[in-house]
């Protein structure tokens, strides 16, 4: 068993640390996390390996000279420490990233829903959450809900409230 965040909207499986549905992009703010069963090991997994090897099947008959490209953000943290976000991270005092809350638990002028860092369609956002000290991106305060793109291959400072700041990095990567 897994636990995972059911989008309400479209009903589509979401990472626990997901911000918004990957799918539909509806918030996922306030929906409990479910248990569901891998597929991997139901009862009826006769089906579902059908399924995937034809999948696979398809995917590898169909040669295409596109090349894909997924976006990766990096965040580093004054202690020095790097990690990787996949589909996004509440920043604040309620983090639930351990790495990023054991820097900013006693920070009293950092909200504990501050802002969100995430993937929305393929690109990198930073949003103010509504915080009291608000949100910086390279010097420049965020508005409020507002939908900040973060640029690929340039280092970026992100600095909640006025003082406590760190560095992220949006780079690409083929697949």
């Amino acid at each position: 068993m897994k636990k995972v965040i059911i989008c309400q909207n479209c009903q589509s499986e979401n990472k626990l640390t997901a911000y918004s549905c990957t799918n539909c992009h509806k918030s996922l703010a306030g929906i409990e996390p479910t248990s569901i069963i891998d597929p991997v090991i139901k009862n009826d997994t006769s089906s579902w390996l059908e399924e995937t090897q034809e999948e696979e099947q398809k995917s590898t008959t169909t040669t295409s000279t596109k090349e894909i490209f997924t976006p990766k953000l990096e965040i580093i943290l004054n202690s020095g420490i790097k990690f990787e976000i996949d589909s996004g991270i509440l920043l604040g005092r309620s983090s639930a990233s351990i790495k990023f809350l054991e820097e900013v638990r006693n920070k009293l002028y950092i909200s504990r829903k501050h802002a969100w860092l995430g993937l929305i369609n393929d690109k990198y956002y930073l949003i103010d959450l509504a915080s009291k000290h608000g949100t910086f991106l390279n010097n420049k305060r965020i508005e409020p809900n507002k939908h900040e793109q973060i640029i690929t291959n340039r280092l970026a400072e992100v600095c909640l409230g006025e003082s406590y700041s760190f560095q992220i990095q949006c780079s690409t990567e083929e697949v």
